[in-house]
């Protein structure tokens, strides 16, 4: 005679769930992050049987923008393998925006998303030249810098956002 077992369990142990039926990966490393100006390339995995469905997706928190040619939102269609392969190109904006953090979704397939690290490439910078005591503003996108160079070379300033 058998034992009865509670659903799911097996005389060895607990069964495995089944892996998703779909997978979502990226050739970005998630934790470093990806420049912009680059590229990063979207897989969605499926099985064999799924090919030929076409998917959309929705990139958030960037705005059309960030991205190159403006597309934030598309499809993917699977191809014979089961996979569906996607670029997304990173503006190089040359704006100070610090890092920024977008999510890639596939809305008609829950739970299937990925976040992204773009890192800013575009750091802004101000060079000038000036004598002990002169009074320094220089302007660069929405940032207006103020200082006053001191006697030891150094100077003592402030920065406005405007």
């Amino acid at each position: 005679m058998k034992p009865a077992l509670p659903n799911g369990l097996h005389p060895s142990g607990p069964l495995s769930p089944p892996p998703p039926e779909y997978t979502l990966e990226c050739d970005a490393d998630l934790i470093a992050g990806v420049d912009e100006g680059n590229s990063v390339t979207f897989t969605v995995q499926a099985p064999v049987s799924k090919a030929g469905q076409t998917f959309s997706y929705i990139i958030r928190n960037l705005n059309a923008d960030d991205v190159v040619g403006g597309q934030i939102t598309s499809t993917v269609t699977l191809d014979q393998q089961g996979k569906g392969h996607l670029v997304v190109t990173l503006a190089e904006d040359r704006l100070t925006e610090g890092r920024e953090v977008f999510n890639i979704e596939f809305p008609g397939l829950p739970g299937l998303d990925l976040n992204v690290v773009v890192n800013d490439t575009s750091v802004t910078s101000l060079n000038f030249s000036s004598t002990i005591g002169e009074t320094l503003l220089e302007s660069a996108d929405d940032v207006t810098f103020v200082g006053v160079v001191n006697r030891g070379g150094g100077f003592n300033s402030s920065t406005l956002l405007t």
